[in-house]
């Protein structure tokens, strides 16, 4: 095979176009009517390239660039290599390029893959090889793609790890709703609680002004951060103690928020004290019949004396006419 005739000598025209190591026996190499005898090269790491050159017998006659996930730093080789865990090659790599911050590279990388989201890493972090080497996301804050996002909405908490700002609870380590009874401002790590007197009565509160008094239903007594639901056996209005359904009534119902809620004692049945929750505990006494209540009841209203509260209690037809003149059946 002829080379064409170039201002460059054989030796440095035939060296511009070797990429992998050649060690074959001589080649005779032509310029003009001369014929000269070339030894053997090694493959060079560069290439000039004002020179013209063709294929000889019997070598190579183009480097082949490293495909990429792969890195050549040596002369002479004959194949590349993969490329290291924390590093990661593209096309044609002598050098393989550290794994920037927020990423990770296994080996063979091509390119940095960003931390999971829910992890991050300082801006000064480098080199990382496995996705289990990023950090968990800081608690107040959320992390998408390696990086800190922002903070956690107003509302809500956002625990380590988080990649929401508005995390639902389906993911309990990693954040949720601001907790029933309290609020949570924008980024923080920790509820916030309502001023003395003062509760909140849902989930989600996101700032102070979601303080207000005892709803009805609950009992917010004092020193109570978290208002309670009333009990059974009782009812709760709004800003109010807790009241106990009144003698001949009683009531399983919980977070009760009003009277209505007592009913009449059955037949067969004495309630006899208040507060009752559940009237099976006090059966009819022997030697005593108790019939049932009649279909309609009235409220009637007392004022004791030396009590300036007026009390409701509800009286069914056939127990009694006023509390005072009802005989009461001893406990059993």
């Amino acid at each position: 095979m002829v080379l064409p005739s170039t201002t460059a000598d054989p030796v440095s025209l035939v060296s511009t176009v070797a990429a992998r190591a050649w060690m074959n026996p001589p080649v005779h190499v032509k310029r003009g009517s001369t014929a000269q005898m070339m030894p053997p090269l090694m493959c060079p790491t560069r290439l000039t390239t004002h020179a013209r050159w063709v294929l000889l017998p019997g070598g190579n006659g183009l480097p082949y660039g490293c495909d990429p996930g792969t890195y050549q730093a040596s002369e002479g080789k004959i194949d590349c290599d993969d490329c290291p865990a924390g590093k990661y090659c593209m096309y044609n790599t002598s050098v393989p390029y550290p794994c920037p911050p927020y990423s990770f590279c296994p080996e063979g990388s091509i390119e940095p893959t960003p931390c999971p989201n829910g992890t991050y890493t300082e801006d000064s972090v480098t080199d990382l090889q496995r996705a289990s080497q990023c950090s968990p996301c800081p608690a107040g804050k959320y992390c998408l793609s390696g990086r800190v996002d922002g903070p956690c909405n107003a509302g809500y908490l956002c625990y380590s790890g988080s990649d929401t700002p508005t995390p639902d609870g389906s993911e309990p380590l990693k954040g949720e709703l601001c907790p029933f009874g309290y609020y949570c401002l924008e980024g923080a790590t920790n509820v916030s609680v309502c001023p003395v007197g003062e509760v909140i009565d849902k989930r989600g509160a996101s700032s102070q002004s979601d303080c207000g008094g005892c709803p009805a239903g609950y009992n917010c007594p004092p020193g109570i951060v978290v208002p309670q639901l009333c009990d059974p056996g009782f009812y709760c209005q709004v800003n109010e103690a807790m009241q106990p359904c009144p003698l001949y009534t009683w009531s399983d119902s919980v977070g009760a928020t009003n009277l209505s809620t007592c009913e009449p004692c059955p037949g067969g049945f004495v309630c006899n004290m208040t507060g009752m929750s559940d009237y099976t505990i006090r059966p009819c006494p022997v030697a005593h019949y108790c019939p049932e209540p009649p279909q309609s009841h009235c409220h009637v209203q007392l004022v004791p004396t030396g009590t300036p509260r007026r009390q409701e209690m509800l009286l069914s037809a056939g127990h009694a006419l006023l509390a005072s003149t009802v005989q009461t059946i001893p406990p059993m």
